[in-house]
Order: structure tokens, then C-alpha cells, then sequence
């Protein structure tokens, strides 16, 4: 039973955001006036493309890069899916039968996901490196595991569910003399890391636009001019002949203004949520039950992944929940399987210690009394549960 008739607090950031108000507006002539087809030749088909040409290239200034290297998808899962499905059907055509991978442990599930398929259906090979305890991926473990046949190299920006951030730019220096393809998913990175000044080096970058509070249904994928793209969807001309289907015009532009907006409040933001994140974590961390998961440091500002000793998620979340505290366990993607968290075990937790992970992820809209809030509610659990 709930406490009170207070809204509940919102702290699950990371599987999505709210939309903006400027965003909702920015998008909301596309959805009542400018509802043409963006394929049609006549004025609402033409308006319709043009809004499309523009918010392409304004990502492409945001991201510092050519417009003719965005390609609009559904989701960040379809661009992922697109850039594997590309990568490995490239490789076999240039004569690589048994294409090499290499990946992590601590992606999210689209990635691994792609993985797997890649090898039960195309005879890839991957190579899965581990982490380090605090969720950092060592560079050279990289470099040990590239092969003649290593075609792609897939490296998560930020991890999803501990929020820890990668060393990009020391990976991709160690990359730069080999012929393999760079991917990597910027997901939860795009609203807090500076990814331009490592942009350079990547063949493919995939994010989404409601990690940013942007609407949900439209993903971006990122490919370097000159790298070769096979299309996963076909059936149209659309989006340079890369991804058929009709454009979702009002995402897109919504997708844009998301975006913009983000990269004129970010640093702001960070310094703010970083400030809440440590005021959190360290109220947390009075309690000897609980235990961070993941770098404090090579972390992202929003994120707060936290274990209680014996006390095991699908416990702690409906008693947060009766109290009006919206949290996850990790990946929104994942969230339905009774498994404990892959990221967990592959940072060497046991699997209880798995199965009592708790993410905490806040926002702009996020107080300063609803991180106490938070933090007393938790303590209170681990009184009344354990």
C-alpha cells in the first residue's frame, strides 16, 4: 500500500524519458498539417521532406558530421541489427566465410542478441571480453583478441545498466591499423558524453531519441562515409535506398529538436545530476548492506546501480513501488526474465548478489528531495525486508 497520494518518483531514466515541451511542439504541426508522405511530389509531400532534410542536417551539425551519414530507423535495436546484419554480409562477399567479432560481456541485449544470430546463422565467430570489476573494459584485451578475420568490433558507449563509461578514444587508437569495422552504441551516452571528439574513428553509431527526451519509435544509425551498407529492410527508396518504409516525419523532427536541446543544456545538466548522483550514492553507502556497482568515477552522472545484501530485486521493486519509488532492476529490454543481470556476473558478482541489483536513474526533473526521499525509502527497505 502506498504512503501517500503523491505523484511517484520517476527514477528509471535510463529505460526512457518524458517528452519535452519543446519537442511535443516542435512536432506537432507533422501530426495535424504537414502530414504528407515524404515520398508524394505534391506541396504536403514536399513539406514533409523538407522537414526531414532539415532535422538531418541539423543532427548532422550537432554531431559534426556529413548529413548523408544519418540514417533515420525505428529504434536503436533496428539500427544495431542494420550495422551487424551489414557488416557480416560485406565481409562474407569480400571471401571472410567465418567472420570474426569482437564484443563484450556487458552489452546490451541487441547487441548480444545480433551476436548470437550472427552465429547461428552466418558461421561468425566472437570473441566476448570480460570486464574489469568495476565495469571497465581494458583496451588491450581488445587489441589481444583482433584476428586476420575480425570484422567488427563492437564496444557500448556507456553500459545501460551500471551506467559505466568506456575508454572510446583509447580503443579506437588501438584499432586505427587494423581493417575491422567500429560500432558502438551511444545509447545512453548521447545525453551526457561529448561523443563528437571520438566520432571520427567509428564506422557506426546507433542512439535513439527517447533517452533524450525525445519520442519513442525512431533510432538513428551513424555510418561513416565511404563504409559499405547493405540494408536489413527493403521494399522503398527511402533514407538514401538505406532503410525502406515510410519516414516518421513528426519523430524525426522531434528526434532533431531533442537533440538540439540536449547539447544546449548538457553540460549543465551533468554538473547538476552529478551533484545528485553523489549526494545519493554516499547516503547510500552508509548502509553496509548496500554496495555500488560499477566505476564511481567512469561513470555516467545519472546513474546509480546498487545491490542489498539478501534482499533480491523482485522484492525491493514492488516494496519501492507501493511506495512510490519507480526504479528497474537494468535493461528495460530485459526486464520480463527471471535471470540474473549478465552485467552483474560478468563483473564477478554471484548470482544472488545478481539478482539483487537495483538501478537507479535520474533526470532533468529530478529534486534534490526526491533523491532524500529515495535514499530513506531504500534504507528503510533493508530494515523491514532483510
Amino acid at each position: 500500500m502506498k504512503h501517500s497520494n503523491k505523484k511517484p518518483i520517476y527514477a528509471d531514466y535510463a529505460a526512457t524519458t518524458p517528452i519535452s515541451a519543446g519537442v511535443l511542439d516542435a512536432m506537432r504541426p507533422y501530426l495535424t498539417e504537414h502530414y504528407g508522405n515524404p515520398s508524394s511530389l505534391h506541396y504536403y509531400g514536399r513539406k514533409a521532406q523538407h522537414a526531414i532534410d532539415e532535422a538531418r542536417a541539423q543532427i548532422a551539425t550537432i554531431l559534426r558530421r556529413d548529413h548523408t551519414e544519418i540514417i533515420f530507423t525505428a529504434t536503436a535495436t533496428e539500427s544495431i541489427n542494420t550495422f551487424f546484419h551489414s557488416a557480416i554480409l560485406e565481409a562474407q562477399q569480400q571471401g571472410i566465410q567465418k567472420p570474426h567479432i569482437i564484443t563484450t560481456t556487458i552489452e546490451h541485449s541487441a547487441v548480444l542478441e545480433a551476436c548470437r544470430y550472427a552465429e547461428q546463422h552466418h558461421s561468425a565467430t566472437v570473441r566476448y571480453i570480460s570486464p574489469d570489476s568495476e565495469g571497465i573494459i581494458n583496451p588491450q584485451s581488445i587489441q589481444d583478441a583482433l584476428t586476420k578475420n575480425t570484422v567488427l568490433v563492437s564496444i557500448g558507449y556507456a553500459n545501460n545498466e551500471i551506467g559505466t563509461v568506456q575508454p572510446m578514444r583509447t580503443i579506437t587508437s588501438i584499432l586505427k591499423n587494423h581493417p575491422t569495422l567500429i560500432h558502438t552504441d551511444a545509447t545512453q551516452a548521447i545525453g551526457y558524453c561529448n561523443i563528437q571528439e571520438d566520432i571520427v574513428p567509428i564506422h557506426a553509431i546507433t542512439f535513439s531519441a527517447h533517452k533524450i527526451y525525445g519520442p519513442k519509435g525512431i533510432g538513428l544509425l551513424y555510418i561513416k562515409k565511404g563504409t559499405p551498407i547493405h540494408s536489413l529492410i527493403v521494399g522503398g527508396k527511402q533514407e538514401h535506398s538505406h532503410r525502406a518504409g515510410t519516414e516518421n516525419v513528426a519523430a524525426i523532427v522531434g528526434f532533431a529538436k531533442a537533440l538540439a536541446e540536449t547539447e544546449t543544456i548538457k553540460q549543465q545538466e551533468y554538473k547538476r545530476q552529478k551533484q545528485l548522483q553523489n549526494t545519493l550514492i554516499t547516503d547510500l553507502l552508509k548502509n553496509p548492506a548496500i554496495t555500488l556497482n560499477g566505476s564511481r568515477t567512469h561513470r555516467l552522472p545519472n546513474n546509480i546501480h546498487i545491490s542489498i545484501e539478501n534482499i533480491k530485486n523482485d522484492s525491493a521493486l514492488p516494496y519501492l513501488d507501493d511506495r512510490g519509488i519507480c526504479v528497474a532492476t537494468g535493461s528495460a529490454c530485459t526486464s520480463n526474465t527471471p535471470e540474473p543481470s549478465h552485467v552483474l556476473i560478468a563483473l564477478g558478482r554471484t548470482e544472488q548478489q545478481a539478482k539483487s541489483g537495483i538501478r537507479i536513474t535520474i533526470g532533468r526533473n529530478t529534486t534534490q528531495e526526491e533523491v532524500r526521499t529515495i535514499a530513506q525509502t531504500i534504507h528503510t527497505m533493508t530494515r523491514d525486508i532483510s
